[in-house]
């Protein structure tokens, strides 16, 4: 039987922590309170939790946690926040036997592991990462909402040209007609910018300097194992090695426990 490439980790670095995933529970009721968002987010970001049914992944019940009063209607949302959790409800709001409300906070999940994603609206954010995002496979660019998964790879991996664009689109130098999504995209990406700042950034610049130092984190492996690099892995025992393309990295109860790529078959 053949057997599947293994990712060749030499010379990557030294494991210096593992962690360890959520523990399950069936039928755990799920606290609203418990979800609202320590602190609020800047204006045009909002955070909202999703139960989708696990089957057909039907959306049963959202609500928002961010409690802040929002400009009007016709004002585009620059970026939310989604937490999901999977239920085996398939609709919440009427009890299924006396069809009053449900007295229920939210939908009984089956498993207290959460998912959290970014959903990016903004069309100046949108036009910033298909512009200078080249090659990134396993995240797609289309449609008016872009989904991107905590922590949030695509935009750590090209932090620096989004700052770039960012600082090219300032008022200040925009002394010739420019696209009409570019107008807003100084002050759009500032807000994403800031975002991560307070999320994802501190964790991303102390595995910088483990990296420096030859280490590495578990959890924080898909840092340097970016989607489109090539990298080399060989079967168990094989003196062969074999040239892979990262797709992307997935599993488990977070980023980094496992890697999905293309085999680029040397023809040996």
């Amino acid at each position: 039987m053949e057997q599947k490439p293994e990712l060749d980790m030499e010379g990557v670095g030294e494991i210096a922590h593992t962690s360890t995933e959520s523990e399950n529970g069936l039928g755990v009721p799920v606290d609203e309170n418990e979800l609202t968002a320590i602190s609020p987010p800047p204006n045009g970001v909002k955070y909202r939790v999703e139960f989708r049914n696990f089957r057909t992944g039907k959306i049963v019940h959202s609500f928002s946690t961010d409690g802040l009063d929002y400009k009007p209607a016709d004002t585009s949302d620059i970026f939310d926040i989604v937490t999901t959790f999977s239920t085996t409800e398939e609709e919440f709001g009427l009890s299924r036997d006396s069809k009053e409300d449900d007295k229920r906070a939210t939908p009984l999940v089956t498993d207290n592991r959460k998912r959290v994603a970014m959903h990016i609206r903004s069309p100046a954010i949108i036009h910033a990462l298909r512009s200078i995002v080249k090659y990134y496979p396993g995240q797609s660019l289309l449609g008016e909402t872009i989904i991107i998964p905590e922590p949030y790879p695509i935009l750590v991996h090209h932090e620096k040209e989004l700052k770039e664009y960012g600082e090219r689109c300032h008022p200040y130098r925009q002394t010739h007609p420019i696209c009409p999504k570019e107008k807003s995209a100084y002050h759009e990406i500032k807000i994403l910018q800031d975002f991560l700042e307070q999320t994802v950034m501190p964790a991303v610049r102390l595995e910088r300097e483990r990296n420096e130092k030859g280490l590495e984190t578990f959890d924080m492996l898909w840092l340097r194992l970016q989607p489109g690099k090539t990298t080399k892995s060989r079967d168990d025992g094989s003196k062969y090695s074999y040239g892979n393309v990262i797709e992307y990295i997935s599993g488990g109860g977070g980023w980094g426990s496992g890697v999905e790529y293309w085999l680029l078959d040397n023809g040996l």
